[in-house]
């Protein structure tokens, strides 16, 4: 019997679980004090692109709306691969627990943050920088059940303490920056203890790429209006919106790295 299923569902139910319970505390006011950029003038995409009578009226930065449909694809791609790979499956599997939970958060954060991009909500720009923080631990929380193992109390005090980290939002105005920089920085020294205990040709490419593609996300995010200003096409296709492909594909080589089986990628 493939009990793959039911492991897609009991994932799908955790992240949405933990996802509701965030926005349900986003959206009573309590990170209102919390600089968060919002409004069109803070990407350097051109509104409309400059034909505001040809795009609806909804749809303002089109290419940084459309890029959020690749968290989308990567989710989706990764728990059908990992529903075939574990087919045969009959009882709980750890492994393909943390595929699929990793997955439906990389689907889940493409719809908030293309709501974010539409709405330009206060409430939503918070979920969009909170829901990064427990993608980044998953991964520290992935690295350890590949070592040594499922253990339910170490996987719920790390979403618990990454979901509370971002509680330094409300301490400094760069408390977010904060979190996520040691988040970054414990997925990273992670992914290498896990590396140096299982040493792979394939792994260690994957390592790589997500390693280039995370800077990518960061550097490509913080150049967004610098590169609009030294070329034409950055206004249309601007650093935002080339953060986002490198985002995603950090997701996906994130998976390759923790795939059973790599060479299939």
């Amino acid at each position: 019997m493939d009990s793959s299923p039911s492991m897609i569902k009991l994932s799908f139910s955790h992240v949405i679980i933990g996802a509701l319970s965030m926005a349900v505390v986003a959206s009573t006011g309590c990170f209102r004090s919390v600089n968060i950029d919002t409004g069109l003038g803070h990407y350097a995409e051109t509104p409309y692109w400059g034909r505001k009578d040809l795009l609806p009226s909804w749809l303002p930065l089109p290419a940084n709306t459309a890029v959020n449909i690749g968290y989308v694809l990567v989710g989706l791609y990764w728990i059908d691969k990992i529903r075939h790979i574990h087919q045969t499956t009959k009882s709980f599997d750890a492994n393909a627990y943390m595929f699929y939970a990793f997955s439906w958060m990389s689907v889940l954060y493409g719809f908030v943050q293309c709501g974010r991009i539409l709405l330009q909500h206060h409430v939503l720009a918070v979920l969009d920088q909170w829901y990064t923080l427990p993608i980044f631990a998953w991964i520290v929380i992935w690295s350890h059940q590949s070592l040594f193992g499922w253990n339910s109390f170490w996987t719920l005090f790390i979403i618990v303490a990454s979901i509370s980290s971002y509680g330094f939002s409300l301490l400094n105005r760069f408390g977010f920056e904060a979190a996520l920089s040691c988040h970054i920085i414990a997925a990273v020294y992670s992914g290498i203890v896990v590396y140096k205990a299982n040493r792979r040709r394939d792994t260690l490419s994957a390592f790589f790429k997500a390693i280039f593609c995370c800077a990518g996300f960061v550097c490509l995010k913080l150049l967004d209006g610098s590169l609009a200003e030294s070329s034409f096409f950055f206004r249309y296709l601007s650093g935002h919106f080339w953060s986002k492909i490198a985002d995603f594909l950090q997701i996906h080589y994130a998976c390759q790295f923790f795939c059973p089986k790599l060479h299939d990628a």
